[in-house]
């Protein structure tokens, strides 16, 4: 039998910003190394996962862009007002 689901949820608007730590938003506090992220921008934005070395991947606005990947951290990129959910969870 599978243990119950730890996950974490954020919702915010967020300005114009450069590889800015979500962690800000009181992700990654249950969940330390997520296993599936879900992210929805209502403006196009670019995201980084685990580094801000990493490359920047595109996530395109109002569209589910969904990771099932080892996560502990996620940057991202916007150059405007952009309203931000995030959903991480692990098994």
């Amino acid at each position: 039998m599978q243990g119950p689901t730890i996950y974490d949820a954020a919702e915010w608007s967020s300005g114009a910003v450069t590889n800015y730590d979500v962690s800000a938003q009181t992700l990654f506090v249950d969940v330390k190394n997520a296993k599936y992220v879900s992210i929805r921008c209502d403006v196009s934005m670019t995201v980084r996962f685990n580094s801000t070395s990493a490359p920047a991947i595109t996530v395109n606005a109002n569209t589910a862009f969904e990771v099932w990947h080892d996560v502990h951290h996620i940057y991202i990129t916007t150059t405007g007002t952009t309203a931000v959910k995030i959903f991480i969870s692990q098994p």
